[in-house]
C-alpha cells in the first residue's frame, strides 16, 4: 500500500506488511501529511481460552452471516449467562467468538424463513435457524437473557406461533385482545377518529416498552390513566 503525501518534495512511504513496522510508518505518514486514519474495528469478541460452558441454557446449530464476507456459515452456538459463544465444530472447546447480550435488541427478518437479527453496539448479527422449532426456541431464550420481547413490527403468525409454544393457544395475540377489551370497556367503538387520531408518542412508546419487558396475559391497561387514542395506536404498531 502506498499513500501519496501532499508535499511534492516528500517521497512516497511504502507500508510494511509487518504489524509493528506498519504502525510506525502510518504514524510517520500521519504527521507528514496531516491526516488521520481510522483505527481498525474488531467485528467480533475474540476468545483466547475455552470458557466454562457447563449448565449452558441453550445450544444448537445456527447459520451465521459473516461480518465482512456476507456468506452464511453453519456454526455451533452455546448460550451461557449473558453471552452466546459460537464454534466451528460442536466438539471444539475454544470458540471463534462471543456475543454479549444484555445490550442486544432482537428483530425478526420477515423476508427469510427462520431468520432473526441480534443488534449489538459493535454490529448487527444475522442468524438463520434450521427449522421453526429451533427458531422459536432460540428467540425465547435470547429474549429471556436480553429482557426483551419481540411483539411489535413482526407478523401475527410469528406472535401466535410463539404464544402457542408457551402454552397459550389462541388465533388472536394477547396484546390485541387487551387493546380490544379496553376499547370496548370505554364504549368507544363508534367514536369518530378512533383509528385516525394518534395517541401521544411518549405514552404509546411507554406502553410498548412495558409490554415488551413483561408480556403477561394478566396485564391490564389503566382505565383512568390510559386514553383511547393511545390504546388504538397500540393496535397499529
Amino acid at each position: 500500500l502506498k499513500t501519496r503525501p501532499k508535499s511534492k518534495s516528500s517521497s512516497w512511504i511504502k507500508v510494511s506488511a509487518k504489524p509493528r513496522e506498519q504502525k510506525d510508518e502510518f504514524d510517520t505518514l500521519k504527521k507528514e501529511i496531516g491526516i488521520s486514519f481510522p483505527e481498525p474495528k474488531t467485528l467480533r469478541q475474540v476468545v483466547t481460552k475455552a470458557p466454562n460452558l457447563s449448565n449452558a441454557v441453550k445450544e444448537g446449530w445456527l447459520y451465521k452471516e459473516g461480518g465482512i464476507r456476507k456468506s452464511m456459515k453453519k456454526r455451533w452456538f452455546v448460550l451461557k449467562g449473558s453471552n452466546i459463544y459460537y464454534f466451528k465444530h460442536k466438539e471444539h472447546k475454544t470458540p471463534l467468538g462471543q456475543i454479549t447480550l444484555p445490550y442486544a435488541s432482537i428483530s425478526i427478518d420477515e423476508q427469510r424463513s427462520f431468520c432473526f437479527n441480534l443488534n449489538t453496539p459493535p454490529r448487527s448479527w444475522v442468524f438463520i435457524a434450521e427449522d421453526q422449532d429451533s427458531f422459536l426456541d432460540w428467540i425465547h431464550h435470547l429474549e429471556s437473557v436480553s429482557h426483551q420481547e419481540v411483539n411489535f413490527g413482526v407478523s401475527l403468525d410469528f406472535v401466535i406461533l410463539r404464544a402457542k409454544k408457551r402454552g397459550y393457544d389462541s388465533p388472536v395475540p394477547i396484546i390485541v385482545q387487551k387493546c380490544i377489551q379496553f376499547l370496548r370497556a370505554k364504549d368507544c367503538v363508534n367514536q369518530e377518529g378512533i383509528f385516525r387520531i394518534s395517541g401521544e408518542n411518549a405514552a404509546v412508546l411507554e406502553l410498548k416498552n412495558i409490554w415488551d419487558e413483561e408480556e403477561d396475559m394478566f396485564f391490564e391497561f389503566d382505565m383512568l390513566q390510559d386514553d383511547i387514542h393511545t390504546i388504538s395506536s397500540m393496535l397499529k404498531l
